[in-house]
């Protein structure tokens, strides 16, 4: 069990390393280089990662708990989770490979990663987390609000990411 961990740590560590795989680097693109490369390999990811969940969910396989929709910690979290981001100069999967590569403020972020999310969920923090999340709404999934299948959505997905690859594909 170690070993295979190991071996499927240096090989995800190597993809990421090759393909420079950062959340940040891509959204950055996006406005700094005008291209959505990037992102459209993340979609493809995304696209891949929709299909397999909803057919494991539909089929009983899965069935994973979901909590009601809570919108003030999905702000403030989405707000604090940006603000970490952008002092770190990465997102976790960037710091990660970077941080191997020998980058001591990677090291310093990976670091503070953990100190927040333990301080968040059982440490000094934990009573705002708490806060935040006492406001929710009885919405669980986008298809739930939108009286849908989820197979629609995924449908969606898979069109928007194959135009985007097949404009890529053709440059």
């Amino acid at each position: 069990m170690i070993i295979t961990g190991l071996l499927t740590g240096i090989v995800f560590g190597a993809v990421l390393q090759r393909g420079r795989f950062c959340v940040t680097g891509m959204l950055r693109d996006i406005f700094l280089n005008k291209s959505w490369r990037g992102f459209t390999a993340l979609l493809i990811l995304i696209s891949v990662h929709a299909f397999g969940l909803t057919l494991l969910t539909g089929t009983g396989v899965l069935s994973p708990e979901i909590s009601d929709f809570k919108p003030v910690a999905v702000i403030a979290g989405g707000f604090i989770f940006g603000l970490g981001i952008i002092l770190s100069g990465g997102c976790a999967s960037g710091t990660w490979y970077r941080s191997a590569e020998g980058l001591v403020g990677s090291w310093i972020a990976l670091l503070f990663y953990g100190l927040s999310a333990a301080a968040m969920k059982s440490g000094p923090l934990a009573g705002a987390n708490d806060w935040f999340k006492q406001w929710s709404l009885p919405v669980t999934t986008i298809h739930d609000a939108l009286h849908i299948s989820p197979w629609i959505l995924v449908a969606v997905l898979w069109v928007v990411t194959f135009l985007l690859w097949r404009h890529y594909r053709a440059k």
